[in-house]
């Protein structure tokens, strides 16, 4: 095999989403410590170094045969989008370093950090779907309601602390404040009006580090998205036991519906704020999602 010039980045966006730069976090032992024996052509770049996703010679003589991104589901966003936008098809690998790591978990990607950058050096190139939010591209995930306010209204640091811990105290926190949300929902082949505690859009394995919770027939490059509809309770009694299902990923219960579709349109009487990849994303009253099949690829 030709020798490979990866390019490990986290990144930072301009509002082109076209440029990246490594996690000023990151220490220049541990950079060294994820190059040494990936057997490939690495080049890493400091946190004043920068990237431009572009065709001219003069950003870039020759584009590299892959990107890898160190950190959570954020910054995968960031560096998934601006190679998704850039119109190369550049392999994205991952470095999982964030709270919960989701999509690496979603990825069967290891664990320790030496060993995700061997996977990321060495591994092959899997076709992925994305979600596209309107214009916006999304690695994985979309929700409103119960526990999507959770990965951004928390610090930071209680969710590297805490990890999938800060979503269930947050959620028993939160649970008699959250409002019911009247929702009209459109998908392939059928509509549903209902009112909501929780409602997801999710392309993974795992969500806020719960696994499976949509099921363990889940598939990344097959075109389709799961959506999972949480109902509102009738009661304070079934609100509490309906947060305990969720924590103990029993999803299939009469309250719980999971469709597969390609597209889903959600109405609101009200805007409704969303969470996109962990990160705030909006408010609105209506929203559309479509699942752009294969639209990236990473490493695994």
């Amino acid at each position: 095999m030709e020798s490979q010039s990866t390019a490990s980045v986290d990144m930072e966006t301009t509002e082109s989403l076209s440029t990246a730069s490594v996690d000023t976090e990151t220490t220049e032992s541990q950079k060294a410590g994820c190059v040494d024996g990936a057997g490939e052509e690495c080049e890493v770049m400091n946190s004043e170094d920068e990237v431009v996703i572009t065709d001219s010679e003069t950003e870039i003589p020759a584009l590299p045969d892959r990107i890898v991104c160190a950190g959570g589901d954020g910054t995968l966003q960031e560096v998934m989008r601006a190679v998704a936008e850039s119109g190369f098809d550049i392999p994205v690998g991952i470095i999982p370093t964030g709270s919960t790591n989701d999509f690496g978990y979603s990825l069967e990607l290891p664990e320790g950090i030496l060993s995700a950058a061997r996977r990321a050096a060495n591994g092959e190139p899997f076709p992925c779907d994305i979600l596209n939010f309107y214009n916006k591209k999304l690695v994985y995930t979309a929700a409103f309601g119960l526990f999507s306010e959770v990965s951004y209204a928390t610090p930071q640091d209680e969710k590297n602390r805490l990890g999938h811990l800060a979503y269930i105290l947050y959620g028993a926190k939160t649970i008699f404040k959250t409002k019911k949300i009247h929702a009209r929902i459109s998908f392939d082949g059928g509509t549903m009006v209902d009112d909501l505690l929780l409602g997801m859009v999710v392309n993974a394995k795992s969500v806020g580090g719960f696994r499976k919770i949509t099921g363990p027939e889940v598939e990344l490059d097959d075109g389709k998205t799961e959506l999972m509809l949480v109902k509102w309770p009738k009661n304070p009694v079934q609100l509490i036991k309906l947060l305990w299902e969720v924590v103990s990923h029993k999803t299939e219960g009469d309250y719980f519906k999971i469709l597969h579709t390609s597209e889903a349109v959600f109405e609101f009487d009200g805007n409704v704020k969303w969470s996109f990849d962990g990160e705030y994303g909006g408010k609105g009253k209506r929203a559309e999602i479509r699942v752009k099949k294969q639209g990236i690829r990473y490493i695994r």
